[in-house]
């Protein structure tokens, strides 16, 4: 969120001083027109003066677009949201699972989910959208998953799969597959995962 803010304002700022500079030539180029209209000379305005407003002119068109390019960044930036899900250490006790949720809103666009998980012992970690999400409670081994890491010690997570106007899960489940007196009592992960999309 840090950098896009800092994005922002860049923009803003690029904004701002090509408006400066854009009154600036305007005033120049209007001293210059006073200037010869005050002159004795019937024909005061020189092929010379005439080239520089004609430069002048071109210029302010030049920055006028710009300008305009810049006004649509900074739109297209405000509407940038991204959303740190979680990013430090999880701690699960075994046989059970925690889950972290998140608001996709209705057409939003440029969807991505992404991020990463370190953990000292096997885990499932897997994206669902509320109604799958549900299904998994009732049963693991229900429903489909927007995102899903083989149970493992770590994973890697890159998707634009998820379809707006949803509520979604991200899970993770520690459910060792040993003895009982033989199973470690928790798992501890080390995750980060974040989601960016722009608002509607």
């Amino acid at each position: 969120m840090f950098g896009l803010r800092s994005l922002k304002i860049s923009f803003l700022r690029q904004y701002l001083l090509i408006k400066l500079i854009l009154k600036l030539v305007g005033f120049l180029s209007l001293l210059m027109v006073l200037g010869c209209s005050e002159s004795e000379e019937i024909n005061c305005v020189s092929e010379e003066s005439e080239a520089q407003i004609v430069q002048l002119q071109a210029e302010i068109t030049s920055l006028k677009s710009e300008l305009a390019d810049r006004q649509a960044a900074v739109k297209t930036l405000e509407k940038a949201t991204q959303l740190v899900l979680i990013k430090g250490d999880v701690v699960i006790a075994r046989n059970k699972h925690k889950r972290f949720s998140f608001d996709l809103p209705a057409g939003a666009t440029q969807v991505r989910f992404y991020g990463s998980f370190k953990a000292d012992q096997k885990i499932e970690v897997l994206l669902r959208d509320e109604a799958n999400y549900l299904k998994w409670r009732q049963n693991s081994r229900s429903g489909r998953s927007v995102w899903r890491a083989i149970p493992g010690v770590s994973g890697d997570a890159d998707t634009s799969r998820l379809k707006t106007g949803n509520t979604y899960y991200l899970i993770f489940y520690f459910a060792p597959a040993c003895k009982l007196l033989a199973c470690p009592k928790q798992a501890i992960i080390s995750a980060d995962f974040s989601l960016n999309y722009q608002a509607p």
